[in-house]
């Protein structure tokens, strides 16, 4: 379940942000979220253009991707303390 949060654009008039949020099965996904006012030629805010992308499997590569790196790191770490750890010799 979303929760709704009223907040002050800034004076750019542009609020961008993610959110963790839960479809109707339950799931949860990371969301995107865009908004932008419209404004009258008084400046007076007379609507609001939004967009929501669900940016799950994006993040969940990221995360992959670090945790690939820090494997990675881990390693050579190893290796430097151990030489022959990568050929099975240590």
């Amino acid at each position: 379940m979303a929760t709704a949060t009223v907040c002050k654009c800034p004076p750019e008039g542009m609020l961008n942000f993610e959110a963790l949020m839960r479809k109707k099965s339950g799931e949860e996904i990371i969301v995107h979220t865009s908004l932008s006012t419209v404004t009258d030629d008084e400046n007076n805010i007379t609507g609001v253009i939004s967009y929501t992308l669900d940016i799950t499997k994006q993040k969940k590569a990221e995360a992959m991707q670090r945790e690939k790196e820090r494997i990675e790191h881990d390693l050579n770490v190893a290796k430097s303390i151990q030489p022959g750890i990568n050929h099975g010799t240590a």
